[in-house]
């Protein structure tokens, strides 16, 4: 007998899967060749639910509509010299360039929330990067897959320009921190946005120093 075919589905939309008791057999995929997204499963109706009875209520007077409460976004700023990074790169003979390295970092130093990750390059090719907390640099990059925003809890962002710092940025729905690195040559800026509901300020600034503090120690990276 041959083994069921796996059904495919981002590891974020599993996870939320596993947590809700869903069957991903129920649900279809909007994604690239029907796979399932996060989006999906957050949108998913279970159809077995039973509908519920009501009577018609009698007309009441027009009620105003709810208006939904803002969501509540920080943010912290770090200047990172990455001079040590630089010569462990060039030191080792790798073809790399930071942006796996500030990846690890951010997975590292966030936790649960960087366990699955979109990592999006200088060139815009975004993908998702899972347990990247767990690879080496080079691992990411080779397991630097599809995916969309609606999937990661945390997104990275690597931008290079010269003379240039981020001062805001907006955060999706569907993640809970974001984390933008602008590189100039041997030092970057990083932008660190968090949704305060998820993220306390306290917790997202020590997240902030602890990624900074692997970025200028490198060799914790490869450890």
């Amino acid at each position: 007998m041959s083994a069921p075919q796996r059904i495919p589905a981002t590891p974020y939309a599993r996870r939320l899967a596993r947590e809700r008791g869903l069957a991903l057999a129920e649900i279809g995929g909007s994604g690239p060749h029907g796979r399932i997204t996060a989006a999906d499963i957050l949108a998913f109706v279970p159809k077995h639910a039973a509908p519920i009875a009501v009577e018609a209520p009698a007309p009441a007077a027009p009620v105003a509509p709810l208006i939904a409460a803002p969501r509540a976004v920080g943010a912290f700023q770090a200047s990172v010299d990455l001079a040590a990074l630089s010569a462990l790169i060039a030191a080792s003979g790798a073809d790399l360039p930071a942006d796996p390295f500030l990846a690890k970092a951010a997975a590292r130093a966030t936790g649960r929330h960087g366990r699955v990750l979109l990592l999006r390059d200088p060139s815009g090719k975004a993908g998702l990067v899972d347990d990247a907390a767990g690879l080496s640099p080079g691992a990411i990059v080779a397991r630097h897959g599809e995916g969309t925003e609606a999937d990661a809890a945390m997104i990275v962002e690597i931008v290079r320009a010269a003379g240039i710092r981020p001062v805001g940025a907006s955060l999706p729905p569907s993640a809970a921190l974001r984390l933008i690195a602008v590189l100039d040559g041997t030092w970057a800026v990083l932008l660190l946005v968090h949704d305060e509901a998820a993220v306390p300020t306290a917790e997202a600034a020590a997240m902030l120093a602890e990624i900074r503090a692997l970025a200028e120690a490198p060799l914790r990276l490869l450890v």
